[in-house]
């Protein structure tokens, strides 16, 4: 595998939600696929993402007002969401979300959403690239 390469790393074709959608269906739908961020589309282009942290302080901060009251996802998105192009190294990608101190990149081809790019993403590919590698002993 090469690790160095966004394309070889990523998600391709991630799941997102509306803008518009209500914030305890965005946090169904991230329960349902097991992930923990999404894209937020506005009419069809990308404007956002929203974490699973996001949306469980907002609802929680939410049902304690009234569990019956519905916010949308676009009140507690990110906006303007750190993307590469699809051509990007992982280096970049590693650096930006360590410089940026953020969990997610979003990997965009010809303007367009083609991918996402987690912390668990990078995890793995630098596992991989180290199990390749003879590392030191640890000392005793």
């Amino acid at each position: 595998m090469d690790a160095t390469r966004v394309a070889t790393v990523m998600t391709p074709f991630p799941y997102s939600v509306d803008a518009r959608e209500d914030l305890r269906t965005a946090l169904a739908m991230m329960k349902q696929h097991g992930i923990r961020h999404l894209p937020v589309m506005r009419e069809g282009k990308l404007e956002g993402i929203v974490s699973e942290r996001d949306l469980e302080v907002a609802l929680g901060v939410l049902g304690e007002r009234d569990p019956e009251v519905t916010l949308p996802v676009w009140s507690v998105c990110q906006r303007e969401p750190v993307t590469v192009e699809l051509d990007a190294s992982m280096v970049e990608v590693a650096e930006a979300m360590a410089n940026e101190h953020i969990g997610s990149v979003l990997v965009m081809r010809k303007g367009k959403l083609a991918g996402i790019i987690t912390t668990v993403d990078v995890c793995r590919a630098y596992g991989e690239l180290l199990r390749g590698k003879d590392l030191p002993d640890e000392p005793a």
